[in-house]
C-alpha cells in the first residue's frame, strides 16, 4: 500500500512509528476494506473541491446500509476521521429521507428492543434517584 494512502488511516501511520507489522481488525470484511482503501486511493492523489464533492457523493449513494454500517465500524478503528465524518452524514440523510419512521429506523439498525435489561434497570434508577432528591428537596 502506498504510504501516502496509508497514512490517511491514523492507526496505520501510528502504527509505523511503533513498528507494528500487523494489525487485526475484527470482523473485517474484505471487500469492504477495498471500498475504505479506494477512497482513501482518491484522496491520496485528488485535492480539487468539485471533484471530491462527486466523488464523494457517489460513494456514499453506492453503498447498501450493510456496508455503510460496517465501513463506519472498520474506518473508526483505523481513526480515518474524514470518511467516518461523510459516513456519518450518510447515515443522518439516511434517516431523515429513507427511514419515514422510528420502527424503518429500528429494522435499518437493527435494533430488536429500545433497551438492554441493565440498560433498562440503570435508566430507571437514575430516574427514581432523581425523583427522590427533587421530592426531598
Amino acid at each position: 500500500m502506498d504510504q501516502a494512502v496509508a497514512y490517511r488511516f491514523e492507526t496505520l501511520r501510528g502504527m509505523e512509528a511503533d513498528d507494528t507489522e500487523l494489525v487485526p481488525i475484527s470482523g473485517a470484511n474484505g471487500q469492504i476494506l477495498g471500498k475504505a482503501l479506494d477512497y482513501a486511493t482518491f484522496y491520496a492523489s485528488h485535492r480539487a473541491p468539485v471533484e471530491s464533492e462527486a466523488f464523494d457523493t457517489a460513494f456514499v449513494d453506492d453503498l447498501t446500509d450493510e456496508t455503510l454500517f460496517g465501513m463506519m465500524a472498520i474506518v473508526n478503528f483505523l481513526d480515518y476521521n474524514d470518511l467516518l465524518v461523510l459516513l456519518s452524514k450518510q447515515v443522518a440523510l439516511r434517516i431523515a429521507e429513507e427511514w419515514p419512521d422510528s420502527e424503518a429506523v429500528k429494522r435499518a439498525l437493527h435494533i430488536t428492543t429500545p433497551f438492554t435489561q441493565d440498560e433498562y434497570i440503570n435508566a430507571h434508577e437514575k430516574t427514581l434517584d432523581h425523583w427522590i432528591r427533587s421530592y426531598h428537596s
